[in-house]
């Protein structure tokens, strides 16, 4: 029988669900017995790999075996065209010239201030939990609101339809583990996960002055109440503890912990379509190295309809609230007439912050490998008794030229209110009389599916950004850091990339960033002082049968302007002097046994940075972050 596979891109709550469809047969298919009456639940047909445009998506399998990842998908995302370190190591970015602080990070639909542990380490969801981990580095869905850059987005993994399962590991610096089961005869699914870090023990043997901890839980129950309706809870929590020992005690440099409880019903409706209420609950809480205790307790609610129209054309509504209590304890000692001091005091204040979002977005697929994304959503917001209100157009087009061949362009506005210079639990800026932070993205690009089933592509893209809060890319000339200096930000250049899924016996790719960066303000026009024009990133794994697997990635990245020489520009072609360029070789090594049709052990070995480079940032020379492990992992 003749059938031809589409590919439907369904927007089920804040998450992409992808479903694959037989379309319906050919007049040369012969007759069959009619078939029992299903309820119809998919309703538009796209032929071709016309899904989202724009999204950028890293498999479950090709994260498990990237090298220098640890089997994170959240570690894996540096290995994406377009994103610039900040610091080798440290797991904050530049997408596209947007800053650190205006990145944002979902899990399933909730919103979190970052994703990694600290010191580069670990991302605080288990890996076992996640599907996918989707980048949208310019003009996202507008489902996702309230950041002026990229996005980065999870997925959670469906329910196992088995009984039972699970996962662990146990590794130089963690233990992790996670488990499954169904109850009420298959209708109920829960899964439990965490994970502990005993890197104190190890770091108090080599270095007593030094204290790092982190640690995080999570917990996933849903029960199908029928069969179209679903309630369920997502709960978890992080927390990361790193401080140095002085005569006074313990000096936390970064002391973080942060929870969140999503609670939502999931309906499918008849006739097609699926629709999200949720209600989010959170605490963050940070301890700054001054003493200062910023905390913040949060409650928000979404609701999310994406409905079929016709076979070509569907209706994405949504409607989300969010209430911040947020509270500051002073530092234990301050002198109160220090300008310091008093810029910290009314820059984050303790106050009730509150953000009112909707959207409308259509999904036209008018002929076959053609998708048009228009949408539209508006934002207020209430700070310190300062109101501000934005409006953000976007659209995004995929056009599957040849078979083989698409073209994708996005193009849209994102407001943001001001951030800090890294996203820190409970720590948001209290300036919003200042205005909000806006930013343009447009992007154009050309997918080409080459033989063995390897893809490349080419994208330009052209960012502008209007009252940028990015003290940390307009330093030196403000250097002070309760100082968040407005100014107006341009990031341009083209992203390459050539892929071939890691999951193969020979996998690999190679992604390559040209860029420029630059920040202004009054008369003053300056490189950023993150701008790095040159990122590359390469990977090659490889199966050797019989359980052994090994693999080899390679990072190079230019140096960045070096700030003791002013970051001026100082010639008509821009020149300016920078930090020595940065390259970093990670390995990773796997024995698997198969215990089974389901049981697996794992002896894994691993290392970041086996040259043990270490970068040079404003003329000095830092420590090198090399991170080996060696583990066992075993699942059922």
């Amino acid at each position: 029988m003749v059938r031809t596979m589409a590919r439907l891109c369904l927007i089920a709550g804040p998450t992409l669900l992808a479903f694959d469809a037989a379309a319906l047969p050919s007049d040369e298919d012969p007759p069959e017995a009619e078939p029992a009456p299903v309820e119809p639940s998919l309703h538009i047909l796209s032929e071709g790999k016309v899904v989202e445009p724009g999204r950028d998506v890293l498999e479950r399998e090709d994260v498990r075996r990237l090298p220098g990842a640890f089997g994170d998908p959240f570690r894996a995302i540096d290995a994406m065209p377009g994103l610039t370190p900040t610091v080798s190591g440290l797991p904050f970015f530049f997408v596209r010239g947007a800053p650190p602080g205006n990145v944002g990070y979902y899990i399933d639909g909730v919103r979190v201030p970052y994703l990694f542990h600290v010191l580069g380490g670990p991302s605080i969801v288990h890996p076992g939990l996640i599907e996918d981990v989707a980048v949208h580095r310019g003009a996202a869905p507008t489902r996702f609101g309230r950041y002026a850059g990229g996005i980065v987005s999870a997925t959670l993994r469906e329910p196992a339809e088995e009984s039972w399962g699970g996962e662990a590991h146990l590794r130089l610096i963690d233990v992790g583990a996670r488990a499954s089961a169904r109850f009420a005869d298959g209708r109920g699914a829960a899964t439990v996960a965490g994970r502990y870090s005993y890197t104190g023990a190890i770091f108090s043997a080599i270095s007593p002055d030094l204290t790092l901890d982190y640690r995080d839980v999570q917990a996933h129950v849903s029960f199908d109440v029928t069969e179209r309706d679903r309630l369920s809870v997502f709960a978890f929590g992080s927390y990361d503890y790193y401080a140095v020992t002085d005569l006074n005690g313990d000096s936390p440099l970064f002391a973080t912990e942060f929870y969140r409880v999503d609670t939502r019903y999931d309906a499918k409706l008849a006739g097609g379509g699926q629709l999200r209420m949720a209600v989010t609950t959170g605490f963050d809480d940070t301890i700054m190295a001054d003493g200062r205790k910023p905390r913040d307790v949060l409650v928000g609610s979404r609701v999310i309809l994406h409905r079929p129209v016709s076979k070509t054309l569907a209706l994405d509504v949504g409607l989300d609230v969010q209430h911040d209590v947020l509270h500051i304890d002073a530092p234990p000692y301050f002198d109160p007439d220090d300008g310091v001091n008093l810029g910290y005091n009314r820059l984050f204040r303790s106050r009730n912050d509150g953000a009112l979002a909707t959207w409308i977005g259509l999904d036209y697929r008018p002929l076959p490998g053609v998708a048009v994304l228009p949408s539209l959503r508006l934002d207020g917001f209430l700070s310190a008794g300062n109101r501000a209100v934005s409006v953000d157009p976007r659209l995004r087009v995929a056009v599957e030229l040849h078979p083989r061949v698409r073209a994708i362009h996005t193009v849209g506005m994102a407001h943001q209110p001001p951030s800090y210079l890294v996203p820190i639990p409970g720590l948001l800026p209290a300036n919003l009389e200042e205005g909000l932070q806006t930013a343009l993205q447009a992007s154009s690009g050309v997918e080409l599916d080459l033989p063995w089933d390897t893809t490349v592509v080419a994208t330009l893209f052209d960012n502008v950004f209007w009252g940028l809060t990015d003290g940390a890319g307009m330093r030196p000339a403000f250097e002070l850091p309760h100082v968040v200096p407005r100014s107006l930000g341009s990031a341009k250049g083209i992203e390459l990339s050539l892929r071939r899924s890691l999951a193969k016996r020979l996998g690999g790719f190679i992604s390559y960033t040209a860029s420029r960066t630059t920040r202004s303000r009054d008369a003053e026009h300056v490189l950023s002082a993150f701008d790095r024009t040159h990122v590359l990133s390469a990977a090659l794994g490889y199966d050797f049968g019989g359980g052994y697997l090994g693999g080899v990635r390679f990072s190079l990245f230019s140096g960045k302007p070096n700030l003791g020489s002013g970051n001026v520009v100082t010639d008509e072609d821009g020149a300016t002097e920078r930090d020595p360029a940065f390259y970093r070789i990670d390995f990773r090594f796997e024995k698997r046994w198969s215990l089974g049709e389901r049981a697996y052990l794992s002896l894994v070995a691993e290392v970041v940075n086996a040259t043990v480079h270490g970068e040079v940032v404003d003329g000095r020379r830092l420590v090198p972050v090399t991170l080996p492990s060696v583990g066992l992992e075993g699942g059922l």
